[in-house]
């Protein structure tokens, strides 16, 4: 688990539902060679992070087990026995007991038994990714899968594998609370999703002196240890409002606005609908202050 403070907004990610960025077409990268930066040629998605339990702080109360709600009620829900939480749509308003068939009858669709919360649990353990409440899992495989790499199938240069030189893996946690149009209007729920990729090394590994005492005298053995290091780093943007922006994004837009109405309109009018009408309602046409004709008029008299 990790936490995120900025001035008034602080918290731990068990509170908020996390996501992690997986491009497309990583499988193509397991044939890089390790030296090569990883870059996504195809784009990114963000998928959600499931909660393994019911028990996740971010869960909304209303997927609570709703077998309590039956006992409370002294009433079985019909084929929903050990019902956990929904599988999908949008969120449920909180059950009473006297609605509890009438409601799991109407979705039952939604919301799965013991037997698919089970295999949603072994899905979950088999993909290698999930939350807890202490803070979200992550199997090595699916650091390397989603970093684009493979210990054996990952070679260098030379043709050895990831697996005899080692790797290293940087995780970057970025928060945010700023959504596109939606802040505008105060929408600031904090977000954070985990962008995986993998650190060009030409080796990872550590070494120990090995203390045996059948050691010949003047000699000493080295233990090479090759591995998967992780480097992680919490990272991220908050926005917060401030009156002095304000006044200069609205000092700003004023000033574009003449600018337009100055500029551009003038220009518009004076070359692009090519009427005399408008020139001569903008612009005032005086004598030449400098005719030669006159003054040659005026040396003949």
């Amino acid at each position: 688990s990790h936490s995120f403070g900025r001035h008034d907004v602080t918290g731990e990610s068990t509170d908020v539902a996390g996501t992690y960025a997986v491009c497309d077409t990583a499988a193509e990268m397991f044939a890089w060679p390790t030296e090569r930066i990883r870059k996504c040629s195809g784009k990114y998605k963000y998928e959600v992070i499931e909660c393994l339990t019911d028990s996740c702080a971010f869960l909304p109360k209303q997927e609570s087990n709703v077998a309590d709600f039956a006992q409370n009620s002294n009433k079985e829900p019909r084929g929903t026995k050990g019902v956990r939480r929904k599988s999908s749509g949008a969120g449920h308003s909180h059950l009473r007991p006297g609605l509890l068939d009438m409601h799991v009858e109407a979705d039952s669709d939604r919301w799965l038994t013991e037997q698919d919360e089970h295999a949603r649990r072994e899905r979950l353990r088999k993909e290698g990714i999930f939350a807890i409440p202490q803070g979200d899992v992550f199997s090595v495989a699916k650091i390397l899968e989603i970093a684009g790499v493979s210990l054996d199938e990952s070679r260098r240069g030379d043709g050895s594998i990831a697996r005899d030189n080692g790797l290293l893996i940087e995780v970057d946690i970025v928060y945010s609370n700023m959504h596109p149009f939606a802040s505008t209007f105060g929408d600031t729920h904090v977000t954070y999703y985990y962008d995986i990729r993998v650190k060009p090394v030409r080796q990872m590994k550590t070494e120990f002196i090995v203390m045996d005492k059948h050691q010949e005298p003047g000699f000493r053995e080295i233990e090479e240890r090759y591995g998967v290091m992780l480097s992680v780093r919490v990272m991220g943007t908050f926005g917060f409002f401030s009156s002095m922006y304000l006044l200069i994004m609205l000092t700003t837009a004023l000033g574009l606005l003449a600018a337009a109405a100055t500029v551009i309109t003038d220009k518009f009018a004076m070359y692009c609908l090519n009427d005399d009408r408008y020139v001569n309602a903008m612009i005032d046409q005086t004598a030449e202050f400098n005719d030669n004709s006159n003054v040659q008029a005026d040396k003949l008299t």
